[in-house]
């Protein structure tokens, strides 16, 4: 709740609007927020995000991750884009840099943001973690698919997998067709 909240003061109230600027200053916000109380020891929590923002006049992109990557789907083929190496909070702000990636986005392109629950979700034969390379053989599996089918594919997938076991994080899978 409180990255919410700053989100929408940084982007809303203070306007701005590239990413690694955005997640340069919830870094800050963040970890005075958790530790504004504090004298000496300092909260290690943290928080990962891809954010982007889009300019559809031209189909270009700016991307800039906290430990969240994004995939993007183009013509069957699998983008990766790397986000930095570190989370929004913590307790190393004073040396993170986010870095913006410039991207050329192509009509039908499909753009994949997702936090880690459905990776890490522990479930299959052998009741172990479905692990990233699986999650993105699953997207490609569904990438074709109109959006509203592959949100149904997707969820199904995620349930199969599960099976009985408890869910142990959020699940969250976004993908915008260009």
């Amino acid at each position: 709740m409180i990255g919410l909240n700053l989100l929408n003061q940084i982007v809303n109230d203070q306007k701005v609007n590239t990413p690694a600027k955005v997640l340069t200053l919830l870094d800050e916000k963040i970890y005075s927020s958790l530790n504004k109380n504090s004298q000496t020891e300092h909260s290690s929590d943290g928080m990962d995000i891809s954010l982007c923002a889009i300019n559809l006049s031209d189909n270009t992109m700016q991307f800039s991750g906290a430990n969240r990557p994004i995939l993007i789907f183009r013509n069957g083929e699998l983008i990766e884009y790397k986000p930095n190496k570190f989370p929004i909070g913590g307790l190393y702000t004073n040396e993170k840099e986010f870095t913006d990636t410039d991207i050329q986005l192509q009509e039908n392109d499909t753009i994949y943001f997702f936090t880690d629950g459905f990776i890490d979700q522990f479930g299959g034969k052998k009741g172990k973690k479905l692990k990233y390379s699986a999650f993105k053989e699953i997207l490609k599996e569904v990438s074709d698919f109109k959006l509203e089918k592959q949100h149904q594919l997707i969820n199904d997938k995620f349930e199969f997998w599960k099976g009985d076991l408890e869910q142990l994080d959020d699940v969250c899978v976004m993908g915008v067709k260009i």
